[in-house]
């Protein structure tokens, strides 16, 4: 069951639950599918960490979820799935994202 799946959620909201669970996610911001992630050093400080931004950006790469960094500092993951995504693929987004947000933090 993917993270989408997990307690009948919207796609935000399961984008929301993994910043929840997450040391590095300061937020997240957006309108339907156009969706925004902070990457922060931590939630207190929140200091813009671009390296683990991009560190996200390319391991979501390599396992098949292509999402961008933005912002001004470089901190910001900017997830922007097609129009015509299903409930299938935005599960394997949210997965994908948990999974290397977790992974990027064990090596803080």
């Amino acid at each position: 069951m993917g993270k989408c799946s997990q307690g009948g959620g919207t796609y935000e909201e399961s984008l929301e639950e993994i910043c929840q669970q997450s040391e590095i996610v300061g937020t997240v911001h957006g309108l339907g599918l156009l969706l925004g992630m902070e990457i922060v050093e931590d939630k207190a400080s929140k200091v813009p960490w671009a390296r683990a931004a991009d560190i996200i950006r390319r391991s979501s790469r390599d396992k098949g979820v292509l999402i961008h960094v933005a912002g001004t500092t470089r901190h910001i993951l900017s997830i922007s799935p097609p129009m015509i995504i299903t409930k299938d693929e935005a599960d394997r987004v949210c997965d994908v994202l948990a999974e290397v947000i977790k992974e990027t933090e064990a090596q803080k």
